[in-house]
């Protein structure tokens, strides 16, 4: 049976565990980013194409050159400032992309909101490439002085400490949630549905900032600042369909979040450019690690 995975939460679908205590990691033989971390913890190489969706014919000579019987898409834009700015080049790649990669199948529509977190080994976790606003990459990027604060869109929403409200699931949680998906389909070949993944309650920007920083014990100096077009006061999610439909729930709550972020953000400052020669088995708070930068690009 083969899988084709598409975007960033994929490289966590792919490799959602872990290897048994004491058994060494295998050296890598290709890459040093996402990819290479993936065949380090499955000890598998995945198979990869750069591909664009919105090219249609590539896609189509992927599909006729490999047996794939399950597709995992991870690959729409969906930064709500950007999607205001520029909502013709959103419909574009999420609606037109979707469709040239979806045609003919049976579909699971699984609708999210916030990922967070990152695997648990601390070697596959979230790196922008571009300006971003995301809330928990944004606060690390602070919380080891990358940035100098934090800016927080919105402080008079109708909310407890009127900051936004959002549900978080843990992307490790998001990822199993997807293998859930998959079986479904395997089992019962639907046409279509959709069901929502979440934890079904919020937690607000400033809680979060706070619990993060007792989580770690590093203040994150922000500033308030106006609302941010597109957004909303307050957007949970009711899972509890998707979760009985699945089979499937979520187990990691918000501190788990933070920790394994962490793990992921002190050991890999620079994201997937850091090289990470020796980690032991630490707190999240305090991590002892050695780095080194942009070493190589194929290590032996």
């Amino acid at each position: 049976m083969a899988d084709n995975t598409t975007g960033t939460t994929g490289t966590k679908t792919a490799a959602p565990g872990h290897r048994q205590p004491g058994q060494p990691p295998p050296k890598p033989r290709f890459g040093v980013g996402a990819l290479g971390r993936v065949a380090e913890i499955t000890g598998k190489r995945p198979i990869f194409y750069h591909c664009d969706l919105l090219d249609g014919n590539t896609v189509h000579k992927i599909f006729a050159k490999h047996k794939i019987d399950f597709v995992i898409h991870f690959a729409a834009m969906k930064a709500v400032g950007e999607s205001m700015q520029f909502p013709l080049i959103y419909y574009k790649n999420n609606v037109i992309g979707t469709i040239n990669l979806i045609e003919k199948w049976n579909i699971i529509a699984l609708r999210y909101f916030n990922p967070v977190g990152a695997h648990p080994s601390g070697r596959l976790g979230e790196d922008p490439t571009k300006a971003f606003t995301n809330l928990m990459p944004y606060i690390g990027q602070v919380a080891i002085g990358k940035k100098p604060n934090l800016t927080i869109f919105g402080s008079d929403y109708n909310t407890p400490d009127g900051t936004g409200v959002r549900d978080y699931i843990h992307v490790m949680d998001l990822a199993s949630g997807h293998v859930a998906a998959l079986t479904k389909l395997y089992l019962e070949h639907l046409k279509f549905k959709a069901y929502n993944l979440g934890l079904g309650h919020g937690i607000s920007v400033l809680e979060f900032v706070y619990q993060f920083e007792q989580l770690t014990s590093v203040h994150i100096p922000y500033i308030l600042s106006g609302r941010r077009v597109g957004d909303v006061a307050t957007l949970i999610c009711d899972g509890t369909h998707g979760q009985r439909q699945l089979q499937w729930k979520p187990n990691r709550n918000f501190k788990v979040m933070c920790e394994d972020f962490w793990r992921w953000q002190t050991m890999n400052p620079n994201g997937y450019r850091t090289i990470v020669v020796y980690y032991p088995t630490v707190r999240a708070a305090k991590p002892a690690i050695s780095v080194h930068q942009n070493v190589c690009s194929n290590p032996e």
